[in-house]
């Protein structure tokens, strides 16, 4: 069964409407999609709840043609989805029997071998489906109340497939497919000063390709432009050099060729053939300039960020105004016995050894001596900078020499005198404790000193409240979880993360985390009071959904600018959407609720979010990074701008549909939507990470498209800004703005707390 059936199953109704038109009519339901999770896969090792059974190659066919007909399998390898049919399990169905309840949680997914099925919505058959069909693929993805209840009309036989079994295969899989390449691209002597992000970009890059034995890989004397990896087989170097003055050689499974087309388009040296079938990794150096830039400029770029961030008086520059700085210096060459800069003179350069190696002299009444010696990677003259006083020694090149050379004019140019850029460091850090001072005093705040005012609203773990501080006169919002139904839900670790990951946030567009508290049942979040409300209720007003694009780009300059923060902390936010942005008494977007967040240095690959701003890669199980956020960003720009998200389903709230049109929907713009905003949203919505927006050298940052070209950001940040809706708000308990809420605050009386799981919360 496919997208088009009705939930889990049946037809659905057919509709005379224009596209665009059902996608106006689908956002009237006002979306408030609870959020979605996946068990936590541990990548070290499958896990299955059921046991792999080998199958005879007729079965194994039928079954890998059932699954390829589904689109959770259809961007799988082959070896991933014959290593799924392994796993399923054979299961005869009496008549009458329901596979599938209405409501109750799924995590089974099936193809049919033999026999019929109706599906059923409260009673009502709405499909059917036989032989070859297959239900149930949203189990597969997370867990969630079935859709529709699945009767057999006929005795039947079907082949079952758990969600743990799935996504531990499927992440485990890949995971460890990714770190083979990783480790393949570290032995790579070229790629040495690359860092490990860096590799683990070029990685996501890297193509499989297979060559059967005999097969001519590479031609002597053609252009190359591919470097290959060997994973698996051998291949045969033959003809090797100008004049095949070199042996003949057998490369094998771990070792690698043609590197050198990774800097330059040079002709290829010898022939290469494959002398076994062989699967090779395959990196062609456009892939690696769209994802890196050039590599010898990389290379550069990385001796000059490390250089510059070990320099003392230029450590204390952001990591942006280093990577604007590295972009400064010129190379410039000298000769063996040259000398590169004189004692005695003005200084107005500051040099690093790119190649080669020098001398520092010191000349004293006359005589002249060698105080030490310097070498790739060591630096001098950095003084040159601050201020143009003399050289207090002579560098001579040893060898030839290549330095990178940065001139004070043109350091200043870019940036003022260093002794602002000192004077702005020491500003920042007396905000930054102006802010920590504030901070403290709301930290001092005991529990039982704060007064519940009203409720604000829930969420899947927490319910959120007004709170009053006598004390002081301060009003906050205070957000409180069971304990119960974290441990249930199997988010301990989310929510451990929720709070640390918020202290380490201190940006105007995120949200402030001021204590935290805990008794026997519940975990509280001090969190700052958000007056105005959700976006969400800014977009999707009783007469309009949707806002003007001027507005659009408002908050979208506020919430890009809040997940560029983050992302710099290493954090992939991973819950996007207008329900989690706030707006203040100004009407400036704040970012809130981190309980997916999470610190991000490799893949990760946990399904958790909201359903229509789920990333295809976060959909598929296979891995994801923070680029997801910027998936989920073009997700929210597309919903302020049309009023709707690009893959509602466009009938009801069936997210097989959802998922479905993540993985393979077309974008579809209503005509409010402007050719530069359009540009933006196609780029952001890339479904190959390595190429979406923001993730790539070839791709400028967000805040660089020519959307947010008329967009200052600093003037923004600076709160100089008028937004277009500004809260009425009567005062600091006034919570108008917020939807009145009624939940079911009751404690689970059965649970017994483990103190042991909250080591560090309340710390």
């Amino acid at each position: 069964m496919d997208g088009r059936e009705a939930p889990e199953g049946g037809k659905k109704t057919p509709t005379s409407k224009s596209e665009e038109d059902k996608l106006e009519v689908a956002i009237k339901y006002k979306r408030r999609y609870q959020n979605v999770f996946s068990e936590g896969v541990d990548t070290s090792a499958e896990i299955a709840k059921t046991p792999a059974m080998e199958k005879d190659a007729t079965v194994s066919a039928f079954l890998i043609a059932a699954l390829r007909q589904n689109f959770v399998f259809a961007s799988l390898e082959d070896a991933e989805v014959s290593k799924i049919v392994e796993f399923m399990a054979k299961t005869a169905v009496a008549k009458g029997t329901d596979v599938i309840k209405q409501g109750e949680q799924g995590d089974y997914f099936y193809i049919v071998e033999e026999g019929k099925f109706d599906f059923m919505v409260k009673g009502k058959v709405v499909g059917s489906c036989g032989k070859k069909d297959s239900f149930g693929e949203l189990a597969l993805l997370y867990g969630a109340p079935r859709a529709a209840t699945v009767r057999a009309t006929t005795a039947a036989t079907v082949w079952q497939l758990d969600r743990v079994t799935f996504r531990s295969t499927v992440a485990s899989g890949a995971s460890k497919q990714k770190q083979r390449v990783m480790d393949s691209l570290s032995h790579v002597t070229l790629l040495e000063g690359l860092t490990d992000d860096q590799l683990e970009r070029v990685a996501d890059a890297v193509q499989i390709v297979r060559y059967p034995a005999g097969k001519r890989i590479i031609q002597k004397n053609e252009t190359g432009n591919v470097f290959y990896m060997i994973q698996e087989g051998a291949v045969d170097c033959t003809d090797v050099g100008a004049s095949n003055q070199f042996k003949d050689l057998v490369l094998k499974d771990g070792e690698y060729f043609g590197e050198r087309a990774l800097l330059t388009d040079q002709l290829r040296a010898a022939n290469v053939t494959a002398k076994s079938d062989v699967t090779l990794l395959a990196l062609d150096r456009e892939a690696f300039v769209r994802v890196l830039g050039p590599l010898r400029k990389v290379l550069d770029d990385n001796l000059s960020m490390r250089v510059l961030s070990s320099v003392e008086i230029l450590s204390k520059m952001s990591t942006k105004e280093q990577q604007k700085a590295a972009k400064l210096f010129k190379e410039q060459s000298y000769k063996s016995g040259e000398k590169i800069i004189k004692q005695g003179d003005q200084g107005e350069e500051f040099f690093v050894i790119k190649n080669g190696t020098a001398r520092v002299e010191v000349t004293t009444s006359g005589t002249t001596s060698t105080v030490s010696e310097m070498e790739p990677g060591n630096y001098f003259g950095e003084m040159a900078l601050l201020n143009n006083d003399v050289r207090t020694a002579s560098i001579v090149a040893v060898t030839d020499v290549e330095c990178f050379v940065l001139k004070r004019k043109d350091f200043t140019a870019a940036f003022g005198s260093l002794a602002k850029i000192m004077e702005r460091t020491a500003k920042k850090r007396n905000d930054e404790l102006h802010d920590a001072t504030a901070a403290s005093a709301a930290s001092s705040i005991k529990l039982t000193e704060l007064k519940v005012k009203a409720s604000l609203g829930a969420g899947t773990f927490g319910r959120v409240k007004l709170v009053y501080h006598a004390a002081t006169e301060k009003t906050y919002a205070l957000k409180t979880m069971h304990k119960s139904e974290v441990v249930a839900h199997s988010q301990v670790t989310n929510v451990l993360n929720e709070k640390s990951l918020m202290m380490l946030c201190n940006h105007p567009f995120v949200l402030k985390l001021y204590a935290t508290y805990m008794d026997k049942d519940r975990l509280y979040l001090l969190l700052e009071f958000i007056q105005g409300g959700e976006l969400f209720s800014v977009l999707h007003t009783p007469s309009a959904d949707g806002v003007p694009e001027a507005h659009a780009k408002f908050y979208g300059g506020g919430v890009c600018s809040a997940l560029a923060f983050v992302h710099e902390k290493n954090i992939a936010y991973r819950d996007l959407k207008p329900e989690n942005i706030m707006l203040d008494s100004k009407g400036y977007p704040k970012v809130v609720d981190f309980g997916f967040a999470k610190i991000v240095s490799r893949k990760t690959y946990t399904l958790c979010g909201t359903p229509e701003y789920l990333a295809p890669e976060i959909v598929l199980g296979r891995g994801h990074n923070k680029c997801v956020d910027w998936w989920a960003f073009g997700v929210l720009v597309y919903e302020m701008i049309a009023g709707y998200s690009p893959f509602a389903d466009p009938v009801g709230m069936d997210q097989v549909v959802i998922c479905k049109n993540i993985i393979n929907g077309k974008l579809v713009f209503p005509k409010r939507f402007a050719r530069d905003a359009q540009d933006l949203v196609k780029k952001l919505l890339n479904r190959n990470p390595v190429d979406r927006l923001g993730a790539n050298y070839a791709q400028s940052p967000i805040a660089g498209h020519k959307w947010f070209a008329t967009f200052n950001f600093e003037t923004m940040r600076a709160y100089k800004m008028t937004a277009p809706w500004v809260p009425k708000i009567k005062d600091a308990l006034d919570c108008s703005n917020f939807e009145p809420y009624e939940g079911n605050d009751s404690i689970d009386g059965g649970y017994k707390d483990d103190p042991k799981l909250w080591v560090g919360f309340c710390t």
